[in-house]
């Protein structure tokens, strides 16, 4: 697996960590960086070359796989899809995550 995220903890962007890391692998895919059929890095490899928590790697995975970007394959890993949905946008992920949240935080 040579799987390499490009990723830097810029202190001036106050977005929550993982939102900027699923940016990054949807930028990665889109880019093709890392392309369809590719394996991902396991959440607990992923945590050693980044610092972050396990629970923010697997919350940061969760976004790309909600959109169809990435699959789980019992037993085998987590890859890009074949059919990834090229046409969204990051900002996308951004809205759609940060909305589900305020409206669970008013709920």
């Amino acid at each position: 697996m040579n799987f390499v995220l490009e990723f830097e903890l810029n202190q001036e962007d106050h977005r929550p960590t993982y939102l900027r890391l699923a940016e990054a692998i949807v930028s990665a895919i889109r880019l093709g960086r890392i392309k369809p059929g590719d394996e991902l890095p396991s959440t607990r490899e992923l945590c050693k070359q980044l610092p972050v928590s396990r629970g923010t790697i697997r919350k940061t995975y969760q976004i790309p796989f909600e959109k169809g970007c990435i699959g789980a394959r019992p037993g085998s890993g987590t890859f890009v899809t074949e059919k990834t949905p090229m046409f969204l946008h990051l900002r996308d992920l951004t809205h759609s995550r940060t909305s589900a949240e305020s409206s669970r935080k008013t709920s």
